[in-house]
């Protein structure tokens, strides 16, 4: 091969590779970039979903007693039955709206059942939170 041909095949392999760097350079870039960018809206959803607590309700739990059980024996509660178990639409008149409900919490963390399903123990700290999503 000539000089002049292998400087000519030089210069399309390095196009090449060159081009090469720049498509797997910018989808690095733009994968960052997205990326970046979800994390900055699921940021602002967290943010802007934040409860405002208007009034709490706090008690003790007890061995063999549900939370729900325990909230109605020093409480006026009112529900209605779903398919994972009831739900507190008010308590002591305070009943919930479109934008506010009352949130049932156990040591400070929602659980992952109902509260008529939700067994105490003595340990348990219950708590109900009547909070407005902002």
């Amino acid at each position: 091969m000539d000089e002049k041909n292998s400087w000519g095949l030089l210069n399309f392999v390095a196009i090449i590779i060159l081009g090469a760097i720049l498509i797997i350079g910018g989808s690095l870039l733009g994968n960052y970039v997205s990326q970046k960018q979800a994390d900055k809206t699921v940021a602002g959803i967290k943010n802007q979903f934040q409860p405002v607590v208007q009034k709490t309700i706090s008690y003790d739990g007890q061995e063999g007693h549900t939370a729900l059980d325990l909230l109605k024996a020093s409480h006026e509660v009112k529900t209605e039955d779903s398919a994972t178990g009831s739900f507190v639409t008010a308590i002591d008149g305070i009943a919930n709206t479109n934008d506010t409900y009352w949130m049932f919490y156990v040591n400070n963390e929602l659980p992952s059942v109902a509260s008529d399903q939700y067994q105490t123990k003595n340990s348990d700290k219950i708590e109900w939170r009547f909070e407005k999503l902002q």
